[in-house]
């Protein structure tokens, strides 16, 4: 897609500007984007245990790659910490294996580093989504997150998977896109969807409320197995549209709604089935 952005900026006197990328089972598409952030200054990668050669790829592009297995939750907002703290700033650019930066977007960013805006401590970045080979227009997607900044002005709390960041000061906003390509498979969706439902479930037990939405645990649970996946359904497919995005739509809703599901099952199971286990064997 030509304006994704590929190759080398052309240093000149600015802010250094640190990538910070957290992976796992990354192999198939991290050479893409490290290829693409190769203009910043220093690349550090934090890998929760990758067995598809991910960690080899990385290496290839820098020797700032950390072993973390994400805390006793296993949460990728751990290893961001991780990262954020290894990294040596002055400022720091958060990405994912799955997003790219437009040439506009690098433009605007390295603008910022040779003038920073005075009390401007991080920036929200819009972004647009690539879902299953189309770009989503509905279904509430489109939003900006925060995810440029100075080094020790944003942490992420690490009490759930989709945590907002915890940002100390003034934050701006910036112009141009980030482009998403979340779930190229419906594979990969599930994938991600095991690992941080996984992970937020005895979490959620643990403070009473989290996961993707940080949503109290339901009084009436098993009632919210079926009505909070419609729900989500009704919010994505209806309220916001997405069935104006064709048949991508409809999956997305879908499979946000499955999400849902799947979600809060497993904080019934941890409830239910797990500790009923551990009874019996008593």
């Amino acid at each position: 897609m030509p304006f994704i952005l590929v190759g080398l900026a052309p240093k000149t006197q600015r802010s250094n500007l640190s990538v910070v990328l957290a992976v796992k089972d990354e192999g198939q598409q991290i050479r893409e984007c490290l290829e693409q952030v190769r203009f910043a200054d220093e690349i550090v990668v934090v890998d929760m245990g990758s067995r598809d050669g991910t960690v080899e790829i990385c290496r290839e592009f820098t020797d700032r790659v950390i072993q973390h297995d994400g805390g006793p939750h296993r949460l990728i907002h751990v290893n961001k910490n991780v990262g954020f703290e290894a990294a040596e700033g002055p400022w720091i650019l958060n990405l994912d294996a799955d997003e790219r930066l437009t040439h506009a977007l690098r433009d605007e960013i390295l603008r910022l580093l040779e003038a920073p805006e005075n009390g401007v401590v991080a920036y929200a970045l819009p972004f647009t989504h690539y879902f299953f080979g189309k770009y989503l227009r509905y279904g509430g997607f489109r939003g900006s997150l925060v995810r440029f900044f100075e080094k020790g002005k944003l942490r992420y709390p690490e009490d759930r998977a989709h945590s907002t960041p915890e940002v100390d000061g003034k934050v701006g906003q910036l112009e141009n896109l980030v482009v998403h390509f979340n779930h190229r498979r419906i594979a990969d969706f599930v994938r991600k969807m095991n690992l941080y439902t996984s992970s937020d479930a005895p979490l959620t037990l643990e403070h009473g409320k989290g996961g993707l939405r940080n949503r109290p645990i339901p009084s009436h649970l098993r009632w919210k197995l079926f009505t909070a996946p419609l729900s989500v359904f009704w919010k994505r497919y209806v309220r916001h549209c997405g069935y104006r995005d064709g048949v991508h739509g409809f999956f997305a809703a879908v499979l946000l709604a499955f999400y849902q599901f799947v979600e809060y099952a497993k904080v019934w199971e941890l409830k239910n089935v797990t500790s009923k286990q551990v009874e019996n064997r008593e």
